[in-house]
């Protein structure tokens, strides 16, 4: 983690420390899509070809990318907060 240093004075220098982020991991992010599906009780109706999505908050069911990324596991949760939303 890379320190930078945002205020200097004689006797005082406070740093902020950058976050490191991991690589994305599908794997993990298909356990956490499990969960929350099968928490709010959701099905996926089919799977998009591109990063778009749509949810049926009426049946709870998505229609989702598969999450070969972060920007399609976003879409993906974003479409699942619809249905928890209503």
């Amino acid at each position: 983690m890379q320190t930078q240093t945002i205020f200097s004075a004689p006797g005082i220098a406070i740093a902020k420390s950058a976050p490191s982020f991991k690589p994305y991991d599908r794997a993990e992010a298909e356990k956490v899509l499990n969960y929350l599906m099968s928490w709010y009780k959701i099905k996926v109706s089919g799977y998009s070809s591109s990063s778009c999505g749509r949810a049926n908050w009426r049946n709870k069911t998505i229609k989702v990318p598969h999450p070969t990324n972060t920007d399609r596991f976003g879409v993906y949760l974003h479409e699942i907060k619809h249905i928890i939303d209503g």
